[in-house]
């Protein structure tokens, strides 16, 4: 099983910002999600067991497949 990081961890270990990481993270999810639309797919059986943090609007963090 894969272990799982921070966006600050990964961020140090590639010498870019935070930020950067979540664009790339964000990015990735939205072609996964592309892919698994056209591939009458859902995002929770391409990537089983995973969790995604998010910000709401109230600027809460939640994790929840909700939004994907």
């Amino acid at each position: 099983m894969a272990r799982r990081h921070t966006l600050e961890q990964v961020a140090d270990q590639l010498g870019v910002s935070r930020e950067r990481i979540r664009q790339i993270e964000v990015s990735a999810l939205k072609k996964c999600l592309r892919w698994c639309n056209r591939h009458d797919y859902k995002l929770q059986e391409l990537l089983p067991g995973a969790e995604f943090e998010q910000e709401s609007e109230d600027g809460m963090k939640t994790t929840s497949w909700d939004n994907w």
